[in-house]
């Protein structure tokens, strides 16, 4: 599954249209750079619409090109003059986004030289959102985030719990008058409290080294990091449950939680590129939620109305997984 997963390769870019000219020749156009696969038309804006239709479209994660044709574009074309284009490009993935802008210019050439007028006939005008430098760090950080905060939560969190299973102190528990919430609490605040300083060093970090900002606003990245931490504590309260050793809890929670968070989150390996059943798998792993949402508040600066859906996915996956460790917990005597 993860062999067919891993890709770097961006196809089927999905775009949209705004055709203000509405000639011949625009739709000769368009019809020549959706005939292939490397771009997909997947919304056509009406002609008394604006640029920043595209800007949404693009925050809801929709489309991720925008093309613009200017009136003008046939007569310009006739008069032999060289008509522009825009393409406005999201490059909040920055290795897409530049794929994307290889692919703009490719087609642009091939597209003047079947014409026959030289490369002049026709001229680009890239416009290159939320990640204007194509820096990868912006794009990767985010991942970062994600991968260190899943790792020591959860390993953390079950490896305290099965500590005490090996050594026989679970069992002098079941003795005391300590309830399951208390023995909960006691055993996922630390990692809480760590999880929450290394991400504030590496938030930290990235400002002063790489000069990552956060856009949007502190608050929803506060909510947001919250809300995954809980499914991550519960995902590590769920594997204790099932593991009698640190070596075993810690192999199922790299299992967990590594290679999915790595592979399957969009973290590096773009999402819609993979076949569609690696996709709804997907959408087990909490990363995938975490990271859309992270990206959307540390470089598009939007907020919780963008990304509420992922929060709530979150709540649900720590919900279950919690629940489940807790009914498991109480098996072994603690109430």
């Amino acid at each position: 599954m993860f062999g067919y997963a891993i890709s770097l390769d961006v196809t089927r870019v999905r775009a949209a249209v705004l055709d203000q000219d509405r000639s011949a020749a625009s739709r000769i156009f368009l019809s020549r750079m959706f005939s292939g696969d490397t771009f997909r038309l997947v919304s056509h804006l009406e002609v008394d619409l604006d640029q920043d239709s595209f800007e949404r479209l693009m925050q809801e994660e929709w489309i991720a090109l925008g093309v613009v044709i200017p009136r003008g574009f046939e007569r310009e074309s006739l008069r032999g003059e060289s008509p522009e284009v825009q393409f406005l490009i999201d490059a909040a993935n920055s290795n897409t986004g530049a794929a994307i802008l290889g692919y703009v210019d490719s087609f642009v050439r091939a597209y003047n030289a079947q014409t026959g007028s030289g490369q002049a006939l026709m001229e680009i005008r890239p416009k290159i959102l939320y990640n204007p430098e194509l820096r990868s760090s912006l794009f990767l950080i985010p991942g970062l985030i994600s991968m260190l905060l899943i790792v020591t939560a959860v390993i953390s969190t079950s490896l305290s719990i099965v500590r005490e299973k090996e050594s026989g102190t679970l069992e002098q528990l079941m003795t005391t008058p300590l309830s399951a919430p208390e023995y909960i609490l006691g055993k996922i605040v630390p990692p809480f409290l760590l999880s929450i300083g290394e991400t504030f060093l590496v938030l930290v970090a990235s400002y002063v080294f790489f000069d990552v900002r956060i856009r949007g606003s502190w608050f929803d990245l506060g909510i947001l990091i919250l809300f995954f931490l809980f499914a991550c504590l519960g995902l590590g309260l769920f594997v204790s449950s099932l593991a009698d050793s640190q070596q075993v809890a810690f192999m199922v929670a790299i299992i967990l939680t590594f290679l999915p968070s790595y592979i399957l989150s969009g973290f590096v390996f773009p999402l819609r590129n993979m076949p569609w059943i690696v996709q709804r798998i997907s959408y087990l792993v909490p990363s995938r939620y975490f990271l859309s949402g992270l990206r959307q508040v540390m470089i598009r600066g939007l907020g919780i109305l963008y990304f509420w859906e992922d929060l709530v996915a979150l709540f649900v996956f720590g919900s279950l997984v919690f629940l489940a460790g807790v009914l498991r917990l109480r098996k072994t005597g603690i109430r």
